[in-house]
């Protein structure tokens, strides 16, 4: 894809999600957090909206989705344009996202362990069996192993935890023996 002044100007490979109007798209990436790791879009050449876009990218990174939805409240009030498409659109993929949240809770009642990495679908407990498996692994080793954080990189924060965890692990089994 060629090379964009705009901030976020993409379409990613994996999102949690989207929302189109008039040849325009929006990508949301939330975390398990729910913390927005990015807002991407899509347009058509000599779009009039890049700019809005670009800006709203850059302000919703980094924010919870209660405060996105706190923002958006606000920032209804204070529309500028008959119809805002860069803030209808957020709105929009903020209500998908919305659904989809309940489908993840009665998916966590079904398994008794935590996601890690959504990508590829590595589960917490797998990934400290292979760390007990092989000890001398490092973080490279347990992704090339697993694949986990190999895909968008959201989940590295908690990749990193579990490795943590594991090596304390090994640490307090070695003061046992």
């Amino acid at each position: 894809m060629p090379t964009s002044k705009y901030y976020n100007n993409e379409s990613p490979l994996f999102h949690s999600s989207s929302a189109e109007h008039s040849s325009i798209k929006i990508y949301l990436d939330f975390n398990k957090k729910d913390v927005l790791q990015g807002l991407y879009y899509t347009m058509p050449d000599n779009c009039h909206w890049a700019e809005e876009l670009s800006k709203l990218a850059k302000s919703c990174e980094s924010k919870t989705f209660s405060e996105l939805q706190k923002n958006l409240g606000e920032s209804d009030s204070k529309a500028k344009t008959f119809f805002d498409v860069p803030n209808f659109l957020l709105k929009e993929a903020l209500e998908v996202y919305r659904g989809k949240v309940p489908a993840l809770n009665e998916l966590k009642k079904t398994i008794n362990d935590e996601l890690v990495c959504r990508c590829f679908g590595i589960y917490k407990e797998e990934l400290l069996e292979v760390l007990g498996e092989n000890p001398e692994y490092k973080e490279k080793d347990l992704t090339n192993a697993t694949k986990a954080g190999a895909g968008c990189s959201t989940c590295l924060v908690d990749f990193q935890e579990v490795f943590s965890e594991a090596r304390v692990r090994q640490a307090k089994k070695l003061l046992v023996n």
